[in-house]
Parts: structure tokens; sequence; C-alpha cells
């Protein structure tokens, strides 16, 4: 064996050549039985060799199958996990939240209150809107002059605002 754990195959002008990679450098796949490189492996920190159990391929395929046999678990996995990275709230003060406001988008009171509205300077989560007014507030680049100089302008196009007096 040489000095990387490589088996030899034998010598070729001089130069070694590998037949396969030995000992930690390569795993079985649980399901396909494949032996592979461990680069082939996604990380796992409570496995032995800081490796998953399945080759990537076949991980995926698992993770489809689960998918497709569980969309309820799926859904609400993603859901947790979407509302804890991004906006640092758990899925029962997402619910507070929205039974506070009575389901009801906190700008129009009209829609049903989908979205998370957060301070992208802060991150502070302000409250629940419906996709319209959350977009608008994007649009207006979350600022309070722009938004009310646009507020302006449709009141005084409806001519319920004399800009001029």
């Amino acid at each position: 064996m040489g000095a990387l754990g490589l088996r030899h195959a034998g010598v070729d002008g001089g130069r070694v050549l590998p037949v396969r990679l030995v000992g930690c450098l390569v795993k079985t796949c649980a399901r396909c039985g494949d032996e592979k490189p461990l680069n082939e492996f996604y990380a796992n920190k409570k496995s032995k060799d800081g490796k998953g159990s399945y080759c990537r391929p076949c991980n995926n395929e698992r993770t489809v199958e689960y998918r497709k046999a569980n969309p309820e678990k799926y859904a609400g996995h993603q859901r947790r996990g979407h509302l804890k990275h991004k906006y640092g709230i758990t899925v029962a003060q997402f619910d507070e939240m929205y039974e506070r406001q009575g389901g009801k988008c906190f700008i129009c009171e009209k829609e049903e209150a989908t979205h998370v509205d957060h301070c992208h300077d802060s991150g502070d989560v302000r409250a629940l809107l419906c996709h319209g007014c959350n977009s608008a507030i994007g649009l207006f680049k979350e600022d309070a002059d722009v938004m009310i100089a646009g507020a302006m302008y449709i009141l005084m196009h409806q001519g319920a605002y004399d800009v001029h007096s």
C-alpha cells in the first residue's frame, strides 16, 4: 500500500497506478450498495465518520419519496423552518399574530394576512400583511415619505386633496 492509502495495481513506466481508495476515504451506500468516495455522501454530525449512510443520489431519491408519501408533514416542516430561519418566529407566534389581527391584513384589513412583514434593516417582525400590501411596501422600498407622497397623489386625483392649498 502506498503513502496515500492507495492500493497499487502495478507499475507502468515507473508510475504507481491506483486501483481504489481504501480505509476511511470510501464508504458503501446503505441503499445501492456501491462503494463511493466520502465526498459522495452528505455530512452527518451524528455518524462516526461524519457522513450519512446514503450516497447523494440515493439520499435525494429517499427525500423525494418521503415528500410524496408525507405531503402534510413535509409542508409543516417547510413552514416551521421558513418562519424560524427567515423571521425568527415559531408557527405558534405566527398563529397568535394571525388571530390577534382577525386573520386580516394589518394595512388594508380586507385580504387574508398570509405574509410576515419585517424591517429589512433590523429584521424585526412588524405584522402580517396580504400579498398586495406586502409587495407595495417592498416596491416603495420601505420609505414612508415616498409612501405618503403616493397616498397624497392618489387623493389628489380622486379630488379629495388639493395639493396647491
